[in-house]
């Protein structure tokens, strides 16, 4: 189930539809996208998605709860504790967002997990105050799918 698709695929659809940033010599600073691009590339491949900015960790704990696949923008350089790729005020790098962690007494958020290319980690946790840095003080956008995944089929 599914299309057979590689991130060389994607990455070539987007260059062609303008969906990323193709215009510089260096291949490594092409590839940019926006939270619309972004969910624009996911509907195009038949995964419906919607953008939004703004967000709180009590949104992107729905929309995980709920089952829904997301995307979000962080500054790398504070997810990553590595001045180098700080970009200040905005997001510069995206990860996909697979689980959350809330206290099981209180409910309050105590992080979440990621998967994140440009480290290679998969299920890194990601407390609560270093997300909020990392994502909600730099705009929060998320792209988040429309249709929620289901596990028990």
């Amino acid at each position: 189930m599914g299309l057979d698709v590689s991130e060389d695929d994607i990455v070539k659809f987007a260059a062609e539809h303008g969906f990323c940033t193709n215009d510089d010599a260096d291949p490594a600073n092409n590839g940019g996208t926006t939270a619309d691009a972004r969910a624009e590339i996911l509907t195009r491949y038949g995964i419906p998605a919607s953008a939004s900015q703004g967000g709180s960790l009590e949104d992107l704990a729905g929309n995980i709860e709920q089952g829904h696949g997301v995307i979000i923008a962080v500054n790398a350089g504070a997810l990553w504790d590595d001045p180098n790729y700080d970009s200040g005020d905005h997001s510069n790098h995206a990860v996909t967002v697979t689980g959350i962690a809330r206290d099981p007494k209180t409910g309050e958020i105590q992080g979440f997990f990621i998967n994140d290319s440009g480290t290679g980690k998969a299920a890194q946790f990601v407390d609560a105050s270093l997300m909020r840095e990392a994502w909600q003080d730099v705009g929060g956008s998320q792209v988040v799918t429309t249709e929620v995944r289901s596990y028990n089929q």
